[in-house]
């Protein structure tokens, strides 16, 4: 599934234009339904109800100025991201990682309402598509 919404946020679009929600990788959990009766629906809600605690918790590594916690929370949303398809989301998570892995949090809470938003979108596709 391409969402084709325009990134508002400028310079922060990823290269290639990535996906919102890649839905072939949903769609392997999808095939797997037969064996696993419910799978999707339980892989999306944990997606689901695990991201926001991590998205905050970013928040308050980023206004602590602690680059380590920073670092690890966006390696955990990058991770579970990647699970589900949302690769625009991971993207921008690496993309924080990377930056706190090397101590410079210098305008990384700007990030914060980025990955808020781009979650927020892929809540809406998650739930929708998995109805």
């Amino acid at each position: 599934m391409n969402d084709s919404r325009a990134n508002s946020s400028g310079g922060a679009e990823p290269p290639g234009g990535l996906e919102t929600l890649d839905r072939s990788v949903l769609q392997q959990f999808i095939d797997l339904e037969g064996l696993s009766p419910g799978l999707v629906a339980r892989l999306t809600q944990l997606y689901l109800a695990g991201s926001p605690p991590l998205i905050s918790a970013i928040a308050a590594a980023l206004e602590a100025g602690d680059a380590v916690a920073a670092s690890e929370q966006a390696h955990a949303l990058k991770g579970s991201s990647l699970n589900v398809g949302a690769k625009r989301l991971a993207h921008f998570c690496g993309r924080l990682e990377a930056q706190a892995r090397l101590g410079d949090l210098q305008g990384a809470e700007e990030s914060v309402p980025l990955l808020a938003d781009e979650f927020g979108r892929v809540r809406e596709l998650l739930e929708r598509d998995t109805r």
